[in-house]
């Protein structure tokens, strides 16, 4: 949706409480890390820091890019890293004023409609106001939130040029 006030909107509250639905499914799943990537959109990195710091708060690890991203990177890192789920902070082909929020499965695809709707459901009995969130710093201090690496990067990079082609 478009980045603004109100609750259908990307904001800092619907970023927020749906991640808390997510770190709820993690927990009653026994999930314990997460990938989590972003894009040049308009508040995508504070969001991605935003969901990292709810995850820390929530007991989830949470492996997080240090710049923005393309989305298959995010596929890529759940499968590297070997996290429960990944969420991608991206509006994808939308105009500039939107942004997004997807989740991906631990096989790095876009999640499924049976727990897609079990976190829809978990969201709905949030209070959109509700924020519970680890301090940033305290978090990368504590290995909470984990920034992602130049090894993956790399591997990712060496995957990408193997599918290419040379003919």
């Amino acid at each position: 949706g478009t980045v603004g006030a109100g609750s259908n909107c990307m904001n800092i509250y619907t970023v927020g409480k749906t991640t808390r639905a997510v770190c709820k499914y993690l927990n009653k799943i026994d999930g314990k890390s997460i990938a989590i990537s972003y894009d040049s959109r308009n508040m995508s990195k504070e969001f991605a820091e935003l969901v990292a710091c709810i995850c820390a708060k929530n007991n989830i690890t949470a492996y997080l890019v240090k710049d923005m991203m393309p989305t298959p990177y995010l596929s890529f890192l759940v499968r590297f890293y070997h996290t429960d789920m990944g969420i991608m902070i991206t509006a994808s082909h939308n105009p500039k004023e939107y942004n997004g929020y997807k989740v991906y499965g631990e096989d790095g695809c876009q999640l499924l409609d049976e727990p897609s709707l079990e976190i829809m459901k978990i969201a709905n009995e949030l209070n959109l106001f509700d924020q519970e969130t680890e301090d940033f710093s305290k978090a990368l201090e504590t290995g909470k939130i984990i920034y992602t690496d130049e090894e993956a990067l790399e591997t990712y990079k060496a995957e990408v040029r193997e599918q290419c082609r040379t003919e």
